[in-house]
């Protein structure tokens, strides 16, 4: 029992003078292509055949690089065949994402090599629908290519959250010297007004978080611009100042070293007027400093 495909008068005999044309198609696992030769009696021919699996790096490609590949092989499994042809040959190719080429970009090293391949032959790449791309699609979905071929790589996350080292704004923790500020600040109760006013608006717009403001609140504690704010308590106020001044991680700097420290993590109305008047009512720091009388 003979194929068809191989006996006359359906394989044609090659001539270099005659009119060809290329059939391309690409799988998730494969790319195939089919020459076929015009030949005398105005019927296209088949003239040789291409089947090839993708490597795990190729599985992993775009669609269109895909249908590229499969266009570059061709052309290069029948180069000699095709470059120098005194006429202008097409490609068939069934899938429109073929357009992403077609538009000013910056080209990859990969899809820049395939550019300056294509521009060896004289073609028209042209596309045609899947369903009348039959043959060519055939030698793409070869069942044997597809044997241990997994669709790896589906729905993953690159940068994985517990890689990153994230500062969190909804949770700020400082313990200095046994103080946990955290619960503290979740236990005062008297807030100023401008707080106030924050929080019935994120109440109001029936949100825990609102992205778009300058304002959030989470787990009972406000947060404005990144920074907790602490609540109307002079005395909770002055100790946040002391663990930034008096500590040795302070190092007992000046007002402005001082509140660059408080800030970082810390806010509430009037926050750098208070420092001062804590820097300045410092008697050690008052005792250490230089008479310039």
């Amino acid at each position: 029992m003979k194929f068809v495909t191989t006996t006359k008068p359906v394989l044609a005999a090659l001539d270099l003078d005659k009119e060809f044309r290329v059939e391309t198609n690409a799988s998730n696992y494969a790319t195939g292509g089919i020459l076929s030769m015009k030949g005398p009696d105005e019927l296209w021919r088949p003239v040789a055949f291409i089947s090839k699996s993708l490597s795990d790096t190729e599985r992993n490609y775009k669609i269109h690089d895909k249908e590229m590949l499969a266009v570059v092989r061709c052309l290069e499994a029948w180069r000699h065949f095709l470059e120098g042809t005194m006429t202008r040959f097409e490609i068939w190719a069934d899938h429109k994402n073929l357009k992403y080429f077609m538009k000013v970009q910056k080209l990859n090293r990969r899809q820049a090599r395939w550019a300056l391949y294509l521009s060896r032959f004289n073609f028209m790449l042209k596309h045609i629908p899947g369903s009348k791309m039959g043959k060519a699609d055939s030698f793409s979905k070869r069942p044997d290519w597809e044997v241990g071929v997994e669709r790896d790589n589906e729905d993953e996350m690159l940068v994985k959250s517990e890689w990153l080292e994230v500062r969190r704004m909804e949770r700020v923790e400082i313990i200095v010297e046994g103080v946990d500020l955290l619960e503290k600040v979740k236990k005062s109760k008297v807030k100023d007004d401008e707080v106030v006013k924050a929080v019935e608006e994120i109440k109001q717009a029936g949100v825990k978080m609102l992205r778009d403001r300058e304002w959030r609140e989470v787990d009972g504690i406000m947060y404005k611009k990144r920074k907790m704010y602490v609540p109307k308590d002079d005395i909770l106020r002055a100790e946040i100042i002391r663990l930034y001044h008096n500590t040795p991680v302070g190092g007992h700097g000046g007002q402005w070293k001082t509140v660059e420290l408080v800030t970082q993590n810390f806010w509430w109305p009037g926050i750098t007027k208070e420092v001062k008047q804590y820097v300045e009512g410092y008697d050690t720091c008052q005792c250490n400093k230089n008479c310039t009388e």
